[in-house]
């Protein structure tokens, strides 16, 4: 990273030129914009670097220029933006907040620091500017580094953002849930979709792994549940997987049934034929129960109106395995707990990842996202990372006051 001298341009001239009292009221429309999308690249760890790609429409009717907000306390570098329709650069620069008031943000804080991103032609009515803002980041507070362990917390505010995790990076903890996925180069990605204005403050946690996940087909036929039920109105379901053991593939399945009225009984349990061992109780007293079968199929007594079913499954080869993958039909999912060790590196549903005390580590689903279309997780079992380097000496962080142009 290097400082570079404030871009001379006309856009700055022009900010600095309108400065003049800070407690000056703001005046003309507030800054608008709509289908922001948000990606942050996470870096070396003991850099403490990650690099922004910020994509969006710009709104405000007759604006000229784009201002997006910089944190006092990171360094900034490697900054362009273009107009995402003709490619064409636009120019950047790096403003106060009391300057970005007065040339068209009268939201801005005036204590704050913004990109001033100069569009090359006004915001029409009724219309828009597609541009995409990106940078590099040193940011100490956001984004650390304990061991073998990176952290990174940041406030969710955009609609749509992903999180890329360094290559060889096992994810641990995730507390807003998340679809996971891979990207083509191996990497864990991270992708939120948020309703709302409110920012949600993020925590992810990764740590490093020897090796990288191998691909999808190395883990052969994705397993299945034992059992599927029916959807059925007045029906309540909630699922839970735990993988047992992670050396024979030993999967322990547990289905919550509850009926309301005016269901008169529990539906019909479909049976897997490869797997007989099927126990039921009441939930309300723990007592088993003893449901009549019919060939594959499990028929509930009308008067069992809160049941649990619990069965065992296997997954074949999983003891020579690091990557398992799990078919799940459309039910309301509560948990998936996998063994010490074990972590997930992909999911199409969003889920939240959450660390237990005796090392494992547990994925919490929203129900109500994973009851309309099959869903797949893909498991893996990272390698231990070999000793890691002493992190570099690195000088204090700077606030930022120049923008570095990527010539």
């Amino acid at each position: 990273m290097r400082p570079h001298p404030l871009a001379p341009f006309a856009l700055l001239l022009a900010l600095a030129a309108c400065r003049s009292t800070d407690d000056a009221p703001p005046t003309g429309p507030y800054q608008t914009e709509r289908d922001e999308r948000l990606l942050y690249e996470l870096l070396e760890p003991h850099d403490h670097e990650f690099r922004i790609t910020y994509a969006l429409s710009a709104t405000t009717p007759g604006a000229k220029a784009y201002f997006t907000p910089v944190r006092g306390d990171t360094f900034v570098s490697e900054v362009h933006a273009e107009n995402l329709d003709s490619g064409a650069r636009l120019d950047v620069g790096l403003v106060d907040g009391a300057a970005a008031r007065k040339a068209g943000h009268p939201g801005a804080d005036p204590s704050g620091k913004y990109f001033a991103i100069a569009l090359d032609a006004a915001v029409p009515e009724h219309g828009e500017r597609r541009l995409v803002v990106r940078t590099k980041y040193e940011d100490r507070d956001s984004y650390q580094f304990h061991g073998d362990d990176l952290v990174f917390s940041r406030l969710l505010a955009a609609p749509e953002v992903r999180v890329t995790l360094p290559p060889q990076h096992a994810l641990v903890e995730c507390n807003v849930p998340a679809r996971i996925a891979r990207t083509d180069d191996g990497r864990i990605e991270l992708s939120y979709a948020k309703h709302g204005r409110v920012p949600l403050p993020l925590r992810v946690v990764a740590r490093r792994a020897a090796d990288a996940p191998p691909d999808a087909g190395d883990a052969g036929e994705p397993a299945r549940a034992p059992f599927r039920c029916e959807a059925r109105a007045g029906l309540e379901r909630r699922a839970r997987l735990e993988l047992v053991d992670a050396a024979t593939g030993a999967l322990a399945w547990q289905l919550d049934l509850a009926a309301e009225p005016p269901l008169a009984a529990l539906p019909k349990v479909e049976l897997d034929a490869a797997e007989g061992d099927l126990a039921v109780f009441a939930r309300d007293s723990g007592a088993k129960l003893a449901p009549e079968r019919a060939g594959e199929d499990l028929f509930l007594d009308a008067g069992a109106k809160r049941v649990r079913l619990e069965a065992a499954a296997r997954v074949p080869g999983a003891a020579t395995r690091s990557t398992l993958r799990l078919a799940l039909a459309p039910a309301p999912l509560a948990s998936l707990v996998l063994p010490a060790g074990w972590s997930p590196s992909a999911c199409t549903a969003a889920v939240g990842v959450t660390p237990l005390p005796d090392g494992r580590t547990r994925l919490d689903f929203d129900p109500a996202a994973v009851d309309r279309e099959d869903m797949l997780v893909e498991l893996w079992r990272p390698r231990p990372a070999r000793a890691e380097r002493e992190p570099k000496s690195a000088p204090a962080v700077p606030a930022p006051s120049a923008v570095d142009l990527d010539e």
